[in-house]
């Protein structure tokens, strides 16, 4: 659980959002890390989302990071403000594994992360990618089982939409891609 009274110090002055992957929440991606983070001084942070659709996947309740990856860009944009007001800090810093990262980039992207005008005003300063899809997966292979599914109008219902946003030829992953893997201002180590 997320401790709301932390206070960023000298040492580590931004808090640290982390941002889980595809059909994961924040315990099973987190519960290694999260603690670790702290005991080296850290304000750790950590949110469950996209989880409002009714994709098949939603039948098990732990299973979240299914739903449209814009909708959840607004879900992580609120928290992020509720991290920075809640910490006094001015700027977060995100850790995000697969479909985390991707989610990262869009809302730096698309739903105020960064200021492109003035990037001394972004809420994200620095970016931590672990594994992510940001020019798309074959999902192991799941992508030609949803590309069935798909055909037979079930792609959606079935792997929610997230899944097929992140395929290596998806829109989405054009869209997110068409200005470069970076926004100013926001380092990716």
């Amino acid at each position: 659980m997320p401790d709301w009274n932390c206070r960023p110090g000298a040492a580590h002055p931004r808090p640290v959002v982390l941002v889980h992957g595809t059909y994961e929440n924040r315990y099973n991606n987190w519960a290694r890390m999260s603690p670790e983070l702290k005991a080296q001084g850290y304000c750790v942070y950590a949110l469950d989302f996209g989880d409002t659709d009714d994709a098949g996947v939603a039948l098990a309740p732990t299973v979240k990071g299914y739903e449209d990856i814009r909708q959840a860009s607004k879900e992580l944009s609120a928290f992020v403000d509720k991290v920075i007001a809640a910490s006094g800090s001015g700027q977060v810093d995100l850790v995000g594994h697969s479909q985390g990262e991707t989610l990262s980039r869009w809302y730096l992207k698309a739903d105020g992360g960064a200021n492109p005008t003035d990037p001394s005003k972004n809420k994200v300063k620095k970016v931590v990618q672990l594994g992510a899809t940001n020019h798309g997966t074959t999902i192991s292979g799941i992508e030609t089982l949803a590309d069935k599914l798909h055909m037979l109008g079930l792609g959606e219902k079935t792997l929610g939409v997230a899944g097929v946003q992140q395929y290596e030829k998806s829109d989405f992953i054009k869209e997110l891609n068409a200005d470069g893997d970076t926004v100013p201002g926001a380092n990716t180590p």
